[in-house]
């Protein structure tokens, strides 16, 4: 059948090819797959189009122009347009980064069409499938209507895949095929029924121009306020080191005064500073090797010809010197940590937590304004992550252990109070100690959990052991609350629903509280402590003497108890300073007819010493150690009966 054409629709999609190709060329782009794979896609449609024109101008003057030419317009025309279907189903498998075992059905059906246009493609002179001249002119073959049956069938082969990969694709990509989808099915069963309009060329135009706008859209991966990449550039850098097998050396740089120049200069002298750090990184290790992970935080990635060593002592000698923001000269110090791919780890995701453990050691330590991952920070590294994930999985199973403490009146010599403190078991780790994994749950979260799960153990062992036996002696129990739960706006009444559901009278309850509730949220530590002492629980005011609380504490807050901490207690026997500042404290405290709790207490002289000051209670090992649940019972039935025997004794 021959045809006469109409390609000002080709006309203008060219255009718009035209003005995204120049953008794509001029924009600074990270060299990976999917870029390379878009310029190709890019590429091949421009081809396309340019045939496509090319060949209805030609034909148009068949009479003038030699058939050779025609002919050659019409095998590039049919050639770029399949190789266009194939790139754009590769570009969704890469840009979607679809699991492998997702595509490969897709892929077996494609390989089938492939072959199919291919064979009629090269069997045209023989066959014309697709087209044929004669006398010059232009028809179009038996086979020419599997072109269009070609291409809808590979845009419903992407939309398959995508709908099977599930999680693995974005909402954004999705909207982009299934738009794309839409559009080009809709143009190409309009040239089906009208082939003398050609639209090839808006639907490639289209789907470009789309995909251009979301997915390769090039501030995505840029940083405006510094000028540098941004952390998801960082996920790309990784996924194509990965995927050519290449190493890397990662420097982490924290900017340690940034945040006070910001007070102290404005936040547009801020910015204006984070901007020149950035040029000062890009300039010495280049476009792609620098991102800026937000705040004060940027990373360098080493790798190529470039020497890490030699670009370390740049950037060490850099921040010598101070830095010109108008009239004004900063100095700015810098922390760094140093992470190999993939030595040290395998992931952007291992790589951050990693580099967060060691920020936090650099940072807590004051070591070096250096420091590189070895095979000992890995160990405490993965120490710190077995211990997470032990304490994560026994928050989720309920099985911390709560031991009791007994707390003696040195009046009576009486057990009349114990602490609660949480002990972990794990079936690979064995005991982990309270202050390693406490730590760790108040920087991940998890701490609002345990308080609530040692808070109703504590309530259900009062109410099966304690209660209802009043001749243990037990007045109340000393409860510890983090300052993270002491934040949350819920935590007194999570506090008095516990306590209802178990039935415990208010009496039995002492928290203890540190000054870091009261200096991290002075106003929400108020609102809670007056709620719960207004239904009768008591406060205590815990690690008194480390440095962390003081007397202001005991005049803001309604503490009815003062802890002295251990350290505090043993300066009084090792150190004439310790003395006397102990002493002070207990004369003050004591003018305020606040009772004091000893904690630490080890030995008899210990015991002695602090009863003469006339400390009312006594906690530590002089009497017992932290015991479960039976063995506290039987040492407090015990330690009371005895003291009873000796009283009627005497």
């Amino acid at each position: 059948m021959r045809m006469h054409y109409m390609y000002s629709f080709e006309i203008s999609a060219l255009l718009v090819m035209l003005i995204v190709s120049v953008h794509f060329v001029l924009t600074r782009r990270f060299p990976v797959a999917r870029n390379y794979v878009f310029f190709a896609l890019l590429s091949v449609a421009l081809v396309n189009n340019i045939s496509n024109i090319a060949s209805c101008v030609c034909l148009a003057h068949a009479d003038t122009v030699p058939l050779f030419v025609n002919q050659i317009l019409a095998y590039v025309f049919f050639l770029s347009e399949e190789l266009t279907s194939i790139l754009f189903v590769y570009y969704v498998y890469v840009a979607c980064d679809v699991p492998a075992g997702k595509r490969l059905i897709i892929k077996r059906v494609e390989d089938v069409l492939v072959i199919v246009f291919s064979f009629l493609l090269i069997s045209n002179p023989w066959l014309h499938g697709f087209f044929y001249f004669e006398n010059g002119m232009y028809y179009q073959g038996w086979g020419a209507s599997f072109g269009y049956f070609y291409i809808i069938l590979s845009i419903f082969l992407t939309l398959c895949m995508i709908a099977m990969s599930g999680k693995h694709v974005v909402q954004g990509t999705r909207l982009v095929v299934g738009t794309y989808g839409m559009v080009a099915c809709a143009v190409i069963l309009l040239q089906f029924f009208s082939r003398e309009i050609l639209l090839t060329g808006i639907a490639n135009a289209t789907l470009i121009l789309i995909m251009y706008l979301t997915i390769q859209n090039p501030n995505e991966l840029l940083d405006r306020r510094t000028g540098v990449a941004n952390e998801k550039a960082l996920n790309v850098c990784f996924q194509n080191s990965y995927s050519i097998g290449r190493e890397m050396v990662l420097y982490n740089i924290d900017l340690r005064q940034y945040n006070q120049i910001n007070a102290s200069y404005g936040y547009e002298t801020g910015s204006r500073l984070l901007f020149e750090v950035g040029r000062f990184f890009l300039e010495t290790c280049g476009a792609f090797h620098v991102f800026h992970l937000g705040g004060d935080s940027f990373v360098v990635a080493v790798y190529g010809e470039q020497d890490p060593e030699d670009i370390l002592n740049q950037i060490f000698s850099r921040f010598e010197n101070p830095w010109e923001i108008d009239e004004l000269e900063i100095m700015l110090r810098v922390r760094v940590v140093r992470i190999d791919y993939p030595l040290h780890v395998k992931n952007m995701l291992e790589y951050l937590e990693l580099n967060s453990f060691m920020k936090t050691i650099i940072r807590e330590t004051g070591l070096q304004p250096f420091l590189k991952a070895d095979k000992e920070i890995i160990l405490r590294y993965q120490r710190k992550h077995a211990v997470e994930q032990a304490l994560l999985m026994a928050l989720e199973n309920e099985s911390l252990e709560v031991y009791y403490q007994p707390v003696v009146d040195m009046q009576t010599e009486r057990v009349i109070s114990m602490e609660a403190l949480v002990r972990l078991r794990d079936e690979k780790l064995g005991f982990i100690p309270p202050d390693e994994f406490v730590s760790i749950a108040e920087k991940n979260g998890s701490v609002v959990m345990l308080d609530e799960q040692v808070f109703e153990k504590v309530c259900r062992f009062l109410r099966e052991q304690i209660l209802n036996n009043h001749g243990l002696g037990i007045k109340d129990v000393h409860v510890n609350i983090s300052v993270i739960f002491f934040m949350q706006n819920d935590m007194s009444k999570k506090i008095l629903d516990i306590m209802e559901r178990y039935g415990i009278p208010a009496e039995y309850i002492t928290l203890e509280v540190t000054e870091r509730a009261a200096a991290t949220a002075p106003e929400m530590m108020e609102k809670h402590m007056e709620t719960l002492a207004a239904e009768g629980i008591s406060f205590a005011l815990d690690d008194y003497g480390t440095g962390n609380s003081n007397c202001s504490y005991l005049i803001n807050y309604p503490f009815d108890k003062v802890k002295f901490d251990k350290t505090m207690v043993w300066s009084y026997f090792t150190s004439k300073t310790g003395k006397i500042i102990l002493d002070n404290e207990v004369n003050t405290i004591h003018e305020l007819h606040i009772p004091i709790i000893a904690e630490g207490v080890e030995t008899k002289e210990q015991m002695e010493r602090l009863k003469r000051l006339k400390v009312e209670y006594i906690q530590g090992y002089y009497y017992a150690k932290p015991m479960p649940q039976k063995e506290f019972l039987e040492f407090v039935r015990e330690k009371n009966q005895l003291h009873e025997r000796n009283e009627e004794t005497e």
